[in-house]
């Protein structure tokens, strides 16, 4: 059996979906009942809301019986996410990708799908899909799939824009160096990155713990908020100027947005500033 395909970014895309905080919540009518109207506009035993994650894709409503996840590698999600159109797939067993899928070869006898990829600041997450145990040919319009989708997102859009926050080492509540930071995703291209005193970091503290988590990933741009930060000493400014450095080398723009008036007296002191913000 072939695996699906990985998205371009997917790590950040799953530390998207990660910060929603919405896997293994339990049962919500606003999910339920765009499955429930889907299932009857198409005639099908089942509908889905599907979420993929980094080892299984889960299902946050499930119309008719289904487990509540699967393993991505036989998710036909996980190829719904990798395109921009919807995924039909009308007999699976014709389908050199599916035919040997246990979903299908097994005693849930999946024949037929479609999906529609359900997006989030622009990450793909999951999918609104159909499945029926007998081949559907006659399924040629998805229109009413795509407005599930775009209903889904509505949802999603409620739960707030994504982010993630470091988490404190254990042990260590007084040490400068150990302060979270927060990531907000703008977008597939785009973090903005907003940081509290940088004193005390190590000088590849940066780069340990923002370039780590964009690796491998399409990001672009990386924006910097300090103005939360109310002071910086050269260790911190040191680690800043690694982290510009390297997201240089790696084709990633990295730029300062906003910083207290005494981050941006010491930044200019230390010939930082224009590198960081293009100011004199």
């Amino acid at each position: 059996m072939s695996k699906p395909p990985i998205p371009a970014g997917d790590a950040l895309r799953i530390l998207a979906l990660e910060s929603l905080r919405i896997l293994d919540t339990p049962d919500d009518p606003q999910f339920d009942c765009i499955t429930a109207a889907v299932a009857q506009h198409f005639n099908v035993p089942v509908a889905l809301v599907s979420l993929v994650d980094r080892d299984r894709q889960w299902f946050k409503s499930r119309f008719g019986s289904v487990p509540p996840e699967t393993p991505r590698d036989h998710a036909f999600c996980a190829y719904t996410i990798v395109g921009s159109e919807p995924l039909v797939v009308p007999d699976a067993t014709a389908d050199p990708r599916f035919a040997d899928n246990p979903i299908v070869t097994g005693e849930f006898g999946l024949r037929a799908y479609a999906g529609a990829s359900i997006t989030y600041d622009g990450w793909p997450l999951g999918s609104v899909c159909i499945i029926d145990h007998h081949p559907r040919h006659d399924l040629t319009s998805f229109g009413a799939l795509e407005d599930g989708a775009r209903e889904i997102e509505q949802v999603l859009a409620g739960w707030g824009r994504w982010s993630f926050t470091t988490r404190r080492p254990q042990g260590r509540p007084n040490d400068p160096s150990s302060l979270p930071i927060h990531i907000e995703g703008k977008g597939p291209e785009r973090l903005v990155i907003v940081d509290q005193p940088l004193v005390g970091r190590p000088a590849d503290y940066w780069s340990r713990h923002v370039l780590s988590r964009i690796d491998r990933c399409e990001v672009q741009r990386v924006e910097l908020d300090l103005s939360r930060c109310d002071n910086i000493d050269k260790t911190g400014a040191a680690a800043l100027a690694l982290l510009h450095r390297t997201c240089r080398k790696q084709g990633i723009s990295l730029q300062m947005i906003a910083a207290t008036s005494a981050v941006m007296g010491r930044l200019r002191r230390w010939s930082l500033l224009r590198t960081l913000t293009g100011m004199p």
